[in-house]
């Protein structure tokens, strides 16, 4: 056993499950998985907040774990191509991407949406590339990228 709960089996199973809800988050793609009966009576955990609770997971036996580095601001220009296609489709996801009665998805561009859950996930794709301040900074001229 891993811990008092959970075998080794179970704890990588748990932890796959976390990053596959996580992933479909960034992808715009939890739809599906925000209707389960586990979250009618709360809301589902964010991207961050996924990443603590897995090094939460994997630390059960360690001694307590370094926190988690706070992320500083880059530059949109020192991202990869592949980062800004994800973070771009995250946000299109996010806004367009629908699901109709029998699961299928589809594009929508009249698609019903919360803005607090846009914003939250937006932020957590921002966040994961580091495009997110760790505290404040000084503009030092407005509209000039950090």
């Amino acid at each position: 056993m891993i811990n008092n709960r959970l075998s080794a089996r179970e704890l990588a199973t748990v932890l796959a499950a976390l990053r596959c809800f996580q992933k479909s988050l960034a992808q715009g793609k939890d739809a599906a998985l925000r209707a389960l009966p586990h979250f009618t009576d709360c809301e589902p955990l964010s991207a961050d907040e996924i990443d603590a609770l897995c090094e939460q997971l994997n630390c059960v036996d360690d001694p307590p774990c370094a926190a988690v580095a706070v992320s500083t601001l880059k530059s949109a220009e020192a991202l990869p191509r592949e980062a800004l296609v994800e973070i771009v489709f995250g946000i299109q996801a996010r806004l367009y991407l629908d699901m109709d009665g029998g699961g299928r998805e589809f594009w929508n561009p009249k698609k019903v949406r919360s803005c607090c859950d846009v914003c939250q996930d937006v932020q957590d794709l921002l966040r994961r590339h580091g495009l997110v301040p760790g505290g404040e900074i000084t503009v030092l001229t407005e509209g000039t990228p950090p």
